[in-house]
């Protein structure tokens, strides 16, 4: 865990059509390793990356970003993906 001393920015970023197209790939590849008695349910990929920016309490701390992999941000951008201010 990472507890940050302050928070600078949220950067969304699209994703390059080259790493779409290998997330394309890896999703194709997982559903059909699927059982054949389950229901394939295609999966939603996001074209967007979502970083957080912050500094530690290092006093020496220039800043980091990291990922933000959780499923709600996910969900929060399919709600809201249509809203003019979210596309980017």
């Amino acid at each position: 865990m990472v507890r940050p001393a302050k928070i600078n920015d949220i950067i969304i970023s699209k994703k390059s059509d080259s790493d779409i197209e290998e997330a394309n790939i890896k999703k194709d590849a997982i559903l059909q390793q699927l059982d054949m008695f389950e229901e394939k349910n295609d999966l939603d990929l996001l074209p967007v990356r979502f970083k957080l920016s912050f500094t530690c309490e290092d006093n020496a701390c220039t800043g980091h970003e990291m990922s933000i992999l959780d499923w709600e941000i996910g969900q929060l951008y399919r709600r809201v993906k249509s809203i003019s201010i979210w596309i980017v």
